[in-house]
């Protein structure tokens, strides 16, 4: 099924080892962006296609990104202004499509799934807490991005995934 008044069509770039998790889709439906999860260290970048113009844009990699599965990303948000979240090794990062660079906005162990709220500026992730051997637990954050400032939720318990944000969101000030 095409996106907007563009066709239907393969979207290439990724090696055919590569695992892709995270897409995104822009809410013009214009450029389309997908992120590796696990493969060879040349293709831990995040991909972003314009749809409209043919061009594909390269972000990354990021300073973990390695064979298998370092250096993943595992989810995908355009924001309103034109860039980029994503969560995955690392942490929650913010990149500028204009100049192809990112800053760490959230740092943490491992995130996975990402949901942009419908005001643009914050976003809904998962999580993980580092037990002794593996992940201890997975957590719900939300990060304003603006002020860079996180909260994490822990109603739902050590095991939540995956997430989703409505678009009946109440006004902060209302809620004050």
């Amino acid at each position: 099924m095409p996106l907007g008044p563009y066709p239907a069509r393969s979207l290439h770039g990724f090696g055919p080892t590569t695992a892709v998790m995270a897409v995104a889709i822009d809410t013009e439906g214009r450029r389309v962006a997908a992120a590796s999860l696990q493969g060879p260290a040349q293709d831990k970048v995040i991909r972003v296609w314009d749809l409209e113009t043919g061009e594909v844009q390269t972000l990354g990699p990021i300073e973990q990104a390695g064979e298998g599965w370092a250096g993943q990303t595992t989810g995908l948000g355009f924001l309103p202004d034109g860039s980029l979240a994503s969560t995955g090794a690392g942490g929650l990062r913010l990149w500028s499509l204009a100049r192809g660079d990112h800053q760490v906005i959230a740092p943490s162990f491992v995130q996975s799934h990402l949901a942009v709220f419908p005001d643009g500026n914050t976003v809904a992730y998962i999580v993980g807490t580092k037990g002794t051997r593996s992940i201890k637990s997975l957590s719900v954050a939300i990060t304003d991005l603006a002020p860079g400032k996180t909260r994490i939720l822990r109603s739902h318990g050590g095991k939540v995934m995956p997430i989703a944000v409505g678009s009946n969101r109440c006004d902060r000030r209302q809620r004050r």
